[in-house]
C-alpha cells in the first residue's frame, strides 16, 4: 500500500527560494496533531522530497516511529517557474487546461507527471510488499492521482488541503472519496486527518 502525504501549511517567501520554504508556525503543529493518523497507516517505509516543507511535515512522525527518511529528487513538486509569484493559482490552471504547456522558465504537467510516476514505481518495486509512505506535495500528487485515474483534475488539485493524505491500493476501502483508476484498476482514498486552527 501507498500513502502520499501532502505538506503542512508552508511559508512561502520571495526571500528564500522555494526548496527552501519552511513550514509556517501552524503547519508545525499540523505535522505534530498527524501522526496519530500516521501510526495508524502502518508504515513501514518513509520517502520525501527533498523540500524542507515536505521534510519538516513528515519529521514528528519520523522520530516518533524510529523510522528514517530517504529522500529523492524525483519526488519533488513540479517547478511552475523559478521567480516568486503573487497570483500562483493562474499559471497553474493553465497547465492543467494543457499539460504541455509550462512558462519559460518552468515545467509542464506533463514532464512532472512523468517523472514523479517513474520515480514512485520505481520506489513501489523496490519495497514490494511493504506499506510505503511519500511526503510531497500538491500538484505533482494530483498528477500522480491523475495517472491512475483520468477523471482526476484541475478542481481535484485545489481541493487538497495542507496537509492531505492519500491512500493507494488495490482493494476497496472507504473513505471520503474512492475512485477506480481508468488506466491502471488501482483505487485511491482520502484519510481524514485532524485539523488545526490556524490562529
Amino acid at each position: 500500500m501507498l500513502f502520499l502525504l501532502r505538506h503542512a501549511e508552508s511559508e512561502p517567501s520571495p526571500d528564500i527560494v522555494e526548496p527552501e520554504w519552511p513550514l509556517s508556525e501552524n503547519g508545525r503543529r499540523q505535522a505534530v496533531r498527524i501522526v496519530p493518523v500516521l501510526r495508524w497507516c502502518g508504515i513501514d517505509v518513509i520517502y520525501s522530497s527533498p523540500y524542507r516543507r515536505a521534510r519538516e511535515t513528515v519529521a514528528p512522525f519520523a522520530r516518533a516511529s524510529g523510522l528514517g527518511v530517504r529522500t529523492h529528487e524525483g519526488l519533488r513538486e513540479r517547478r511552475l517557474t523559478e521567480r516568486f509569484l503573487d497570483d500562483v493559482e493562474t499559471p497553474a490552471r493553465k497547465t492543467w487546461s494543457d499539460f504541455s504547456w509550462s512558462m519559460s522558465d518552468g515545467e509542464s504537467n506533463e514532464t512532472a507527471q512523468r517523472r514523479f510516476v517513474a520515480t514512485v514505481s520505481c520506489i513501489l518495486g523496490r519495497h514490494a510488499g511493504e506499506t510505503i509512505m511519500i511526503s510531497t506535495h500538491g500538484t505533482v500528487t494530483a498528477l500522480f492521482l491523475h495517472a491512475i485515474d483520468e477523471r482526476v483534475g484541475v478542481e481535484d488539485w485545489a481541493a487538497l488541503d495542507m496537509p492531505d493524505l492519500i491512500r493507494i491500493h488495490r482493494s476497496h476501502r472507504t473513505g471520503r472519496r474512492t475512485a477506480v483508476g481508468t488506466k491502471t484498476g488501482m483505487l485511491w482514498d482520502r484519510v481524514d486527518l485532524p485539523t488545526t486552527p490556524s490562529t
